[in-house]
């Protein structure tokens, strides 16, 4: 299952979007 959210980022005075996404499956669970 993938899930997508959107977040926020502050660097400074700039403001930026930030789309995160993560695959949610079964199986043996690693860094990808």
């Amino acid at each position: 299952m993938l899930a997508k959210v959107l977040s926020s980022a502050v660097i400074g005075i700039d403001a930026y979007v930030v789309e995160v996404e993560v695959d949610i499956s079964q199986g043996l669970p690693s860094f990808s």
